[in-house]
């Protein structure tokens, strides 16, 4: 990773312990912040797009129902896939950090 990321080469091994820990603690408080107006906009959106895949292919071009459905599957990712992924990936940089913070980590990597 250090030639993506060469800035990480200098770094000792107490911080490289620190950015995964403020890493986990950022992804925490980020899911946290999820407030419940997103959901109903993320439900009035999955209603719309419904109504729009239906509108397009009752009266549209396949084209339209082509990119009507791919909005709609986007926006059930969005709804249904997403929240559990998002916690996975918090529990996973959460895990991490209670991995790295119970190990001896030398001064230099």
């Amino acid at each position: 990773m250090i030639r993506y990321r060469p800035r990480t080469d200098d770094l000792t091994g107490a911080q490289r312990v620190a950015v995964v820990v403020d890493y986990g603690r950022a992804l925490r408080a980020a899911a946290d912040e999820d407030t419940p107006l997103r959901r109903v906009v993320v439900v009035v959106l999955l209603v719309v797009a419904a109504a729009m895949a239906l509108w397009d292919a009752v009266h549209g071009s396949l084209g339209n129902v082509v990119a009507s459905v791919v909005y709609l599957v986007l926006v059930l990712l969005e709804l249904f896939w997403w929240p559990k992924r998002r916690e996975e990936l918090v529990t996973n940089a959460e895990r991490a950090a209670a991995m790295v913070s119970q190990t001896d980590v030398p001064d230099r990597p």
